[in-house]
């Protein structure tokens, strides 16, 4: 007998003994659990937390709250103009012609001129104002401004004269810009900032359609302003609930909390403003 090999009896290497088996195997084990951990990753990222349902629930009655107070209202200023001429505000102008000569137009340019004035004016303010007191008080004293300019317009006539009627329009519009400009800091409600931030942006201009509803036949001038008169003084009231004393900062999670003066600082606001 031819006697055989003694390294011929050693058993041969399984599959995972074999180097490239190995690799091959290690490689698809990799791949398998890289694929387990992105499935883990795209659970979490697409998971909705409690804390996201609330800063997008505050946020959308935030936007609610500045669409129907902030200073754009008073971009809506040509429903404003047909509605003074159909109710023959200034018609003592036209000297016997028909409402809606150039002459009651004329009497009318102070309002809507000197009112955006004030509200540009106002907004300035408004922003020291903000670092003084917070957004509480900021937004809460801007309604109470908006509310006194709806009452005056309301009650107001001819004899008045336009200049009355001009420091109510641009109450209006300076008492909305208050509470507008201590919206924004709720965007840092998100990590990103930029979607909310845009949105806050774009309702300015959507406010001045809200005097579109001044079109509606039989709504007149009194009616309308003596209705949203008591929708500011609603806003006011729910502003004073949900703002919180500080503006908030990246990463500041919200909750409601009662009103206090303690974090008002009256002097570095100013102080800052001129070194």
């Amino acid at each position: 007998m031819i006697p055989q090999d003694i390294d011929s009896k050693k058993p041969s290497p399984g599959p995972l003994h074999h180097p490239k088996a190995f690799k091959g195997y290690y490689q698809q084990h990799s791949e398998d659990v890289d694929d387990e951990d992105d499935d883990q990753q795209r659970g979490r990222s697409t998971s909705i937390s409690p804390s996201n349902i609330t800063s997008s629930a505050i946020f959308s009655i935030v936007c609610i709250c500045a669409t129907l107070g902030s200073g754009g209202l008073i971009i809506g200023v040509g429903p404003f103009i047909e509605r003074m001429v159909k109710d023959g505000y200034f018609a003592d102008r036209c000297d016997g012609e028909d409402t809606g000569c150039p002459a009651q137009y004329d009497a009318m340019n102070p309002i809507f001129n000197g009112g955006f004035q004030i509200m540009t004016w106002a907004t300035c303010l408004a922003g020291l104002c903000l670092n003084t007191w917070g957004p509480r008080v900021n937004a809460v004293l801007g309604l109470l401004i908006l509310s006194g300019g709806c009452r005056i317009l309301a009650v107001a006539t001819t004899d008045d004269g336009a200049y009355v009627w001009m420091v109510a329009y641009g109450m209006i519009g300076a008492g909305g810009n208050f509470l507008y400009i201590s919206s924004f800091h709720f965007a840092n409600l998100f990590s990103e900032r930029e979607v909310p931030i845009g949105l806050l942006g774009g309702i300015f201009n959507l406010s001045g359609l809200i005097f579109m509803a001044l079109n509606i036949p039989g709504l007149d001038i009194h009616t309308f302003f003596t209705m949203y008169f008591y929708i500011g003084i609603g806003l006011a009231c729910l502003v004073m609930m949900l703002y919180p004393d500080k503006a908030l900062q990246p990463g500041d999670g919200y909750r409601i909390k009662w009103p206090s003066m303690s974090h008002i600082d009256c002097c570095t606001p100013w102080r800052e403003l001129f070194q």
